[in-house]
């Protein structure tokens, strides 16, 4: 395993570790991947989802735990975090001493087979990145692998760019497991787990909007009995109201150096430096000095992941940050947009 940040994933919705349910997707890709392949057939299969929030990195993360329980040997490659222009950038990365090839080998050559897994591919498309050498380097490493009889290929992107990108859509013939939104039972045992048994005070198309994996997630996050479910259409709403819980009106925190303020100007500057790096994940020493108390609770509260680095806890609520600010700091929107690569970033 070069990579188990797949493993490390928060695949529970909310905050309660137990709110989690197995995608119907994991079981589906889990017996293509132990069935033999027919003559000509590929061994790449691609997982897709409509838009970011359907829970693509959460089906990789379970099905690797399922892979790693059935000892089978798996190799995981988060695209979005993992960016290398060359097999020797890969290799040096990790400090091997022989070529990823022969590792892939050595790690599966008494085992039936073997899979590697590359999540989120799409974000290497020129729709979300003005540069395209790390895409082309995923692709070159597929095609090393691609036919080969004791391996599958496992990847996941967005539908769109499987349809329009002009690399990832040479994959779109590919066997594929097109990732659908929660269906209701899904999330009613979801929402009775959490402690929310009375589901007809929610209209069909909140319960359709929560049904994203994502915005579920959200809701929970911020449910309570005030809440007024019906003003609340779009994520863009839910995370209106996750600002103002736990931004703005700030609670449960030991330290009256963290302020709604500092809260709110840190936010916008990890947003900035994120926009300026082009990057989704930031080195936490870049702030903590400052602004450790601040890190601490954003982690404790779900605003940020609780890894190492600085990461919002998904590429939308960075977007949702970064407009806040560009509101707020009355920015000529004109010259940023032809300033900039006209995409999101990896």
């Amino acid at each position: 395993m070069i990579s188990n940040d797949i493993s490390r994933v928060k695949s529970y919705f909310g905050s309660e570790e137990t709110l989690t349910i197995l995608r119907t997707e994991v079981e589906e890709v889990f017996k293509w991947v132990l069935k033999s392949p027919k003559e000509n057939e590929s061994n790449i299969a691609i997982v897709a989802g409509n838009a970011g929030g359907m829970g693509k990195t959460v089906i990789l993360s379970q099905l690797y735990k399922r892979l790693i329980s059935r000892d089978i040997p798996v190799i995981s490659l988060k695209a979005d975090k993992l960016v290398f222009d060359s097999f020797k950038a890969l290799e040096h990365e990790y400090n091997l001493d022989i070529s990823f090839e022969q590792l892939f080998d050595e790690i599966i050559k008494e085992k039936e087979i073997g899979v590697l897994l590359i999540d989120q591919i799409d974000a290497l498309s020129q729709a979300l990145s003005s540069d395209l050498k790390p895409l082309r380097f995923y692709d070159s490493l597929i095609q090393r692998f691609s036919g080969h009889p004791k391996i599958r290929i496992i990847i996941s992107t967005r539908i769109y760019d499987l349809n329009y990108d002009p690399i990832i859509a040479n994959y779109k013939g590919k066997k594929s497991f097109i990732i659908k939104p929660l269906i209701r039972t899904q999330l009613f045992d979801v929402l009775n787990d959490f402690g929310i048994k009375k589901h007809n005070q929610f209209s069909d198309s909140f319960l359709d909007l929560i049904s994203t994996p994502l915005h579920l997630d959200v809701f929970l996050k911020v449910y309570g009995k005030s809440l007024n479910v019906n003003e609340i259409k779009t994520l863009q709403d839910l995370y209106s109201e996750l600002w103002k819980q736990k931004i703005l009106e700030v609670k449960s925190i030991n330290t009256s150096s963290v302020t709604s303020s500092n809260l709110s100007s840190f936010i916008f500057e990890v947003a900035s430096k994120m926009y300026e790096l082009q990057e989704i994940n930031i080195s936490s020493e870049l702030f903590e000095d400052e602004f450790y108390g601040e890190i601490n609770y954003l982690k404790s509260v779900g605003v940020f992941t609780e890894n190492s680095a600085i990461e919002f806890f998904h590429q939308s609520f960075f977007d949702y940050a970064y407009a806040r600010n560009f509101i707020k700091s009355n920015k000529d929107l004109l010259s940023d947009v032809l300033s900039r690569h006209q995409g999101l970033f990896y």
